[in-house]
């Protein structure tokens, strides 16, 4: 499929026709392809490697691969490794090529509107114009009106990566589509895209293929010996400089304005992966391009872990979230070092706040009510909020049917008793995603009574489901006068509220557990909130 465009197009309109229209599914991830316009030759084990480890990229999280379109330069490369993957039949991949319009041969071939042409992609030695790749699924030809020019697409192309990853991958995971972009061979118009990329806010990590000539080469040597300011000692700043004169037949002016902005691009270098064929620890291009999003924009770990869910990639989150294992550093040497005269003072019991009314003359004590201190240690907040995102990860890889992610949170310290709250247990009852199930109707069912669309289904709904299903010789925990009181007393004031929606979470205070004793297998223990004087033991369902 392909449209042609005015360069100015916003990218909104673009988004909507490509999903609506061309009926794509949003990526989780975009990778765009830079590098040399001309033809050129790489090694056949880096051509390989570099195919397979892009093919494999896309595949297995979701991505759309972006291109000029245009069958010369990486182009060709790119088009070789999707006719290879097409070819064995390992699904269908979305690579859409965006191409000037007054750079395409043949072009009036496609001339029309919903209608189906014929195009000829044997392109004529002679014509300075190129051909369509036809390894490519879709294009987007930008016209402003020239002729044998690139540029027309620079721009929508950028705009087009930005308001894409102003999207979100899913429903459930906040995280918007990640970018990267991924450098092969190229001119000095390509060190440009990088310092571009770099300047976005949010940045946008770089991979640059080293070994494949020109603008990667000099860009894997400069962020190799360069320090992290963008700094390099002189006798390789005159070596570099050498360098890009030769690469790029240019005066020593030019390699100087080259050399500048190369050297900008460095003091961004965290956010610039090389890979290197043969490098330790860098077995393909796949791996390097997706730790080089999970690295190189220093998001946290659990916006890493949120990334690595929405990819389903449990190698990924294994090898660079989880590096430290089920086994975490006591809280007592994480915590940094206090001023002496602060620790004495923070040995000293809280004081209790006293509120309420006296009645007299305060010679009658009113109710004392203890106020809990608010956690102020930074380093135990930061392990609580990761704690937190554990839990809210194991409750995406349940409903998302991540198995494997399952398994790996659970050995990496994910307790399934204290995971398992009433609001959790709802939640995933009344998950809209998965195959289809019968419980609504189930539900309605032992009702006895139409259900509005939004209906929630609670616990006691799931108990009176289970005795219609085992039979009126069945009695559920779940229908028991006692269950019933203790969840009315929990819920019933937001019961209303809850019956709406589906609960993601609620705050400690509203929140109980159920936990099993290893003495007594048919019970569960509810552990109250420290609002609530006792805790009570119920059976389980």
């Amino acid at each position: 499929m392909y449209i042609r465009v005015s360069y100015d197009t916003k990218p909104d309109s673009l988004l909507h026709l490509m999903v609506k229209d061309w009926q794509l599914e949003l990526p989780k991830l975009l990778i765009s392809v830079h590098g040399g316009l001309q033809s050129f030759e790489m090694q056949p084990k880096l051509k390989q490697v570099f195919g397979k480890g892009l093919i494999k990229a896309a595949m297995t999280t979701g991505a759309w691969i972006f291109t000029g379109g245009v069958s010369t330069g990486v182009v060709s490369h790119v088009g070789d490794a999707l006719k290879d993957h097409s070819s064995k039949s390992r699904g269908r991949l979305c690579a859409i090529g965006i191409a000037p319009w007054g750079m395409v041969e043949n072009k009036e071939d496609l001339v029309g509107k919903d209608v189906t042409r014929v195009y000829q992609t044997m392109s004529n030695p002679l014509s300075k114009l190129s051909v369509l790749n036809n390894s490519h699924t879709h294009f987007i030809l930008a016209d402003n009106g020239t002729l044998g020019k690139y540029g027309a697409e620079v721009k929508l192309r950028r705009q087009l990566e930005k308001h894409i990853s102003l999207q979100k991958i899913n429903t459930r995971l906040g995280q918007g589509v990640p970018v990267v972009g991924l450098v092969v061979e190229g001119g000095p118009n390509v060190v440009s895209i990088v310092l571009e990329y770099l300047r976005e806010d949010p940045p946008v990590p770089v991979v640059v293929c080293d070994g494949s000539g020109r603008a990667s080469d000099i860009l894997s040597f400069a962020h190799k010996y360069c320090d992290e300011g963008g700094v390099i000692n002189e006798s390789l700043r005159d070596q570099l400089l050498v360098t890009i004169q030769k690469t790029f037949n240019y005066s020593k002016s030019q390699s100087h304005q080259l050399f500048a902005i190369i050297m900008e691009c460095m003091k961004k270098k965290e956010l610039v992966t090389v890979f290197r064929m043969g490098s330790e620890g860098q077995q393909d291009v796949e791996m390097a391009i997706l730790t080089a999003l999970l690295k190189g924009t220093n998001v946290s770990a659990p916006d890493q872990l949120s990334l690595a869910l929405a990819w389903n990639r449990v190698d990924i989150a294994r090898s660079q979230i989880f590096v430290f294992g089920p086994h975490w550093p006591p809280l007592g040497s994480l915590a940094p070092p206090v001023d002496t005269k602060v620790a004495e003072k923070e040995k000293k019991p809280p004081t209790a706040t006293t509120k309420g009314r006296g009645k007299g003359k305060g010679k009658k004590k009113g109710k004392v009510k203890e106020e809990v201190e608010e956690e102020t240690d930074p380093r135990k907040i930061e392990l609580l909020n990761w704690v937190n995102a554990l839990e809210q990860a194991m409750l995406d890889a349940l409903v998302l049917d991540r198995v494997d992610f399952v398994k790996l949170l659970i050995e990496n310290g994910v307790n399934m008793q204290h995971f398992l709250t009433i609001p959790r247990l709802e939640e995933l009852y009344n998950t809209r995603l998965g195959p289809p199930n019968t419980l609504h109707l189930l539900v309605r069912d032992v009702k006895k009574s139409n259900l509005p669309p939004d209906y929630h289904i609670s616990l006691i709904d799931i108990g009176l489901v289970l005795e219609y299903l085992m039979g009126g010789a069945y009695r559920c925990n779940y229908t028991r006068k006692s269950f019933r009181t203790l969840y009315n007393n929990l819920f019933g004031p937001k019961r209303v509220e809850l019956s709406r929606r589906a609960v993601s979470c609620v705050s400690q205070s509203d929140m109980w557990f159920l936990d099993v004793h290893p003495h007594k297998p048919t019970c569960a223990e509810c552990n109250f909130s420290p609002r609530l004087s006792q805790s009570t033991t119920l059976p389980l369902p």
